[in-house]
This record gives C-alpha cells, sequence and structure tokens, in this order.
C-alpha cells in the first residue's frame, strides 16, 4: 500500500519532468509546494488566482493549463508505473533515498582515500539528519580503522561500529529539507594502509541508487586486469 508521503514524492517527480509552466501548474493546483501550507492558499480557487498572477493570465488560461498538465502527468505516471512494475526499485520509506552517487577511489594513496559525493532526496518533510554505512572485509582491517570527514553539506555527529564490518556514521544536514528536496554532500573516507585493503570496491544499495559513477585512481602501477563485480552478496 501506498503511502500519503511517498505517493506526494512520487507525483512531485514527475511533475519536475513536465515542460513549463504545465510542471509548475500541477504542483501548486495539487498543493506539492511548500508554500501551500500557508492559510492564504489552502483552497484550490486560491491556488488558482495565484497561477493566473504568475503567467500573466486570466484565471481560466490557468484552468486550461491545470488540465493540460493533468493530462500529460497522468500519462507519465502510468507509463512510470509500467517501468517500475517491471522491476525497478521504489524510493524507501526512512526519509531519503540516493538520487546520484560519484565515487573516486585513490588507491595510488596509502592510506586509501574514497571520496563520495551523494545527492538525496527527502521522502519525508523537515528530514535534517541522515545515517550513512561504510564496511571493509573483517578479515582486512578493522572497523574501528575507518574514518571519515564530512567537507560539504553536513556534519558528522556519531560513528557506531555495527557488527564485525560495518560503521554507521550519523550526520546532521546544514538546515531540514522537506518531501522531494534535494541535498548534496561530499565525505571522504580513509579506509586504512594499503596493503590491509581487499582489491575491490562495492555499492549494496540498500536504499534506491537511482545513478552511480565511479572513477579510480591506480597511480604509476596500473593493474593488469580489472574485475566488474555483479550481485555479490553484501556479506562479502
Amino acid at each position: 500500500m501506498v503511502g500519503r508521503m511517498e505517493l506526494a514524492l512520487k507525483i512531485t517527480e514527475e511533475c519536475a519532468r513536465l515542460p513549463e509552466p504545465l510542471g509548475r501548474a500541477a504542483v501548486v493546483a495539487l498543493a506539492l509546494d511548500r508554500e501551500s501550507n500557508q492559510t492564504d492558499r489552502r483552497f484550490l480557487r486560491q491556488r488558482v488566482e495565484e497561477l493566473a498572477a504568475s503567467l500573466d493570465r486570466e484565471s481560466r488560461t490557468a484552468v486550461r493549463r491545470i488540465d493540460q498538465a493533468f493530462f500529460m502527468l497522468a500519462e507519465s505516471m502510468a507509463e512510470t508505473a509500467g517501468t517500475e512494475a517491471q522491476g525497478a526499485q521504489a524510493p524507501s520509506d526512512d526519509g531519503w533515498y540516493t538520487d546520484s552517487l560519484t565515487a573516486t577511489l585513490h588507491l595510488d594513496e596509502d592510506p586509501v582515500r574514497l571520496i563520495e559525493t551523494r545527492r538525496i532526496v527527502a521522502t519525508a518533510d523537515e528530514l535534517d539528519e541522515i545515517v550513512f554505512s561504510w564496511s571493509v572485509s573483517a578479515s582486512s582491517v578493522e572497523p574501528r580503522q575507518l574514518s571519515a570527514e564530512v567537507t560539504s553539506g553536513g556534519k558528522i555527529l556519531e560513528k557506531r561500529t555495527v557488527g564485525r564490518s560495518h560503521v554507521d556514521f550519523r550526520m546532521r544536514l546544514p538546515e531540514p529539507i522537506s518531501l522531494s528536496q534535494h541535498h548534496d554532500y561530499t565525505a571522504i573516507i580513509i579506509a586504512g594502509p594499503r596493503r590491509s585493503i581487499r582489491p575491490y570496491y562495492i555499492v549494496t544499495p540498500w536504499r534506491t541508487c537511482k545513478f552511480f559513477r565511479l572513477r579510480i585512481c591506480f597511480g604509476p602501477r596500473t593493474p593488469a586486469e580489472i574485475w566488474r563485480i555483479r550481485g555479490l552478496p553484501s556479506r562479502q
């Protein structure tokens, strides 16, 4: 069963794909923007009048824009629903998901350094903290050896070891973000001495991750072979 917040997020994302001013018309009509919580915008008639003013048109023109936006929105959502039914992953319901992740792994440095830049999207209102995790092979580096620094977009409040290989970091955002808003942050992870690190990097999508890109810096010692790993069990 789809929850109210998840439905609002999905519709907001679909509205963002519509051409302007139709995307804006749909968002205003459905009261999906933050300003709709204001007392003077709680009713559709009031929002239509505001949309008309922003378009410098009469209210009936704004209504036509809304009707056209709803028609295109329905077509877009029907197409998206068909794609998801074939196996696409839905956003998690615990407050946020990853829209994009770009990682740079420095195997040319000792200790090994990983730089991750993420764009997250809120699936709930007033999201002000997130928890992200990294892990190392239990037979190579102890979790306590992992260290992280957020260089932009947040502040680490707590480091917590989970089991034999995982470390959770609790991070506070500079300011709360609302449903469907995105936020970027960059973290640097120091994984330990290069001789102790097993030669692979795996992303386990515990929550939705829509885009991933990896860059590896090998330095002068270029490896003879590189393997692309697919579907490795998380316990590995």
